[in-house]
């Protein structure tokens, strides 16, 4: 009896992981499998992996110009995860994209930083809020710590 009630405590924690049905349409099902690829994830991990040693650059009494470079690849890095949501909507549709917490996480951001770039173009540089609208996306990298084995 305590081997089985062992057992079910082992089946009870443990949850099957879910396997998206591909796609019909064959450009959806051409986006859903890049979406899926291992190598679309170190694409995106290698993309947020730059974000971050970008964002570390920023410092106190930057240069104008470096103040400018800062501004071009936020609008860069906000732009390549933009795409990579976009992507991912058209490959798995808006009900399956929101059913993984980890989506919803990236919409989340990815809001942020559209509404942290229009701010830092449309508004006066004297709000000091907008770095950390930035920051938001270093969290990202806790995405990562899944894939991490040790």
């Amino acid at each position: 009896q305590e081997q089985w009630l062992t057992i079910q405590k082992m089946m009870a924690a443990t949850s099957p992981k879910s396997q998206f049905i591909p796609p019909s349409n064959k450009y959806q099902y051409m986006v859903f499998r890049l979406v899926i690829s291992p190598k679309f994830d170190i694409a995106m991990t290698v993309v947020i992996i730059a974000n971050i040693l970008c964002l570390c650059t920023v410092h106190y009494e930057m240069s104008s110009k470096w103040k400018d470079v800062i501004s071009a690849s936020n609008v860069v890095f906000t732009a390549l995860f933009l795409i990579e949501l976009l992507l991912k909507f058209f490959a798995l549709g808006l009900i399956r994209y929101f059913r993984i917490g980890w989506n919803v996480f990236d919409f989340v951001v990815v809001c942020v930083s559209i509404s942290g770039v229009l701010m830092d173009y449309l508004l006066p540089n004297t709000l000091s809020f907008l770095p950390i609208l930035r920051v938001l996306r270093v969290v990202r990298i806790f995405k990562l710590v899944p894939r991490v084995r040790g």
